[in-house]
């Protein structure tokens, strides 16, 4: 029994329709990573809103006390803003309560609002790590706009 051979012009066909098959493959997976990394900047470049200074933030708000909660994260966070509260003052908060009205970090601890907020307790944690190593409320506020504060490993994240 024979084989019948094929035209070329059906090997050509073929070889383009592959081609053509892996181009639109690379084209959607480009696509898809560009997106991704346009979303991150475009997030990086909306800074919600902070105080620039201390005296900018003046009359600092009270804060709950740490003492109201069970959860050792979520009293860690508290403290830090019962603590030094002029520090979380010049933080922005990524979790979207400036559309609640929210002007810095600090404001997400007058009310229960952090302890609800997952982003509120691990930023006012990781302003409390990067104090402890002597960072000033500018360098801490450089790298939670930079989004350091996600992927931190902390003792007072689960």
């Amino acid at each position: 029994m024979r084989h019948k051979r094929k035209k070329p012009e059906q090997d050509w066909l073929g070889l383009i329709l592959i081609i053509t098959f892996g181009v639109f493959v690379v084209a959607i997976v480009a696509a898809i990573f560009y997106q991704a990394a346009s979303t991150r900047e475009a997030r990086k470049a909306q800074v919600p809103p902070f105080y620039a200074s201390l005296a900018a933030a003046q009359p600092l708000p009270a804060t709950l006390e740490p003492s109201r909660f069970q959860e050792q994260k979520i009293q860690a966070g508290y403290a830090m803003a019962h603590q030094k509260p002029a520090i979380l003052a010049q933080q922005p908060c990524y979790c979207g309560c400036d559309r609640q009205g929210h002007r810095s970090l600090l404001d997400c601890f007058k009310t229960e609002h952090a302890a609800k907020c997952s982003v509120c307790i691990r930023e006012a944690n990781y302003a409390r790590e990067l104090d402890a190593r002597g960072k000033c409320a500018v360098d801490i506020r450089d790298s939670i706009i930079r989004t350091d504060w996600e992927s931190l490993e902390s003792s007072t994240q689960e």
